[in-house]
């Protein structure tokens, strides 16, 4: 059961088991058996519900957290432990969604469309600072970059805004952010590079310049 050489699975397993640990035995019998969640799926009195009690699901979801954490140490089931894991993952979104809730009713497509809105600039922030390592550069400097180019972006339309047509301001004010954007970048190149500046104190003065800067635009 024990492997001999541990990987990120085996690590990842070990959390799932705690936290299944920790739905079964202390947070699931926190909500009485009769608390109910119901999900409905749109606006209005005839849109589809469905009803979940809470405590049974978080027991079924405790035990399936469990036997996926299990799975890597398994030799039989290691083939599966990626996607038992993925899934698990994924319940995690409904189950915050669940026990948030408890005893009330909540929309549920809202819910997605706003987590799905809000999760988009942390996933491309994400996403860009993975493409930067993989490169070879530490970037910690990504949200600094992303939200001068937002505030630049923002500062353009808003005084184009008057002209017409509102589509082309909106192309202008994009590039306005994509330009931005690209000068936060050959900032943190310039420093590190040419003046051979430790990459993490680049990235960390780009953040505080585009906290400054992004400050006192909007005063």
């Amino acid at each position: 059961m024990i492997p001999k050489r541990w990987e990120r699975v085996h690590y990842i397993g070990v959390v799932l088991v705690v936290a299944g640990l920790f739905l079964l035995l202390a947070f699931a019998g926190q909500f009485a058996a009769d608390t109910v969640t119901t999900l409905a799926f749109g606006i209005g009195a005839d849109a589809p519900k469905l009803p979940i009690p809470v405590q049974p699901f978080l027991y079924a979801l405790g035990l399936y957290f469990i036997l996926a954490g299990i799975t890597p140490f398994v030799p039989v089931l290691q083939r599966v432990s990626t996607p038992a894991m993925i899934i698990a993952a994924i319940f995690l979104i409904p189950a915050v969604l669940i026990t948030s809730a408890a005893g009330k009713q909540t929309n549920a497509l809202t819910m997605l469309s706003e987590s799905l809105r809000l999760a988009t600039p942390i996933a491309l922030g994400s996403l860009a600072g993975i493409w930067s390592e993989k490169s070879g550069v530490v970037n910690i400097a990504v949200e600094g970059m992303m939200l001068t180019a937002a505030c630049f972006g923002f500062t353009t339309f808003f005084f184009l805004q008057a002209f017409q047509p509102t589509e082309l301001m909106l192309f202008i004010a994009v590039l306005a952010s994509v330009a931005t954007g690209g000068l936060m970048a050959l900032l943190h190149g310039w420093l590190s590079i040419t003046f051979k500046t430790d990459q993490v104190v680049s990235g960390t003065v780009n953040i505080i310049l585009a906290l400054s800067i992004t400050a006192y635009v909007r005063r």
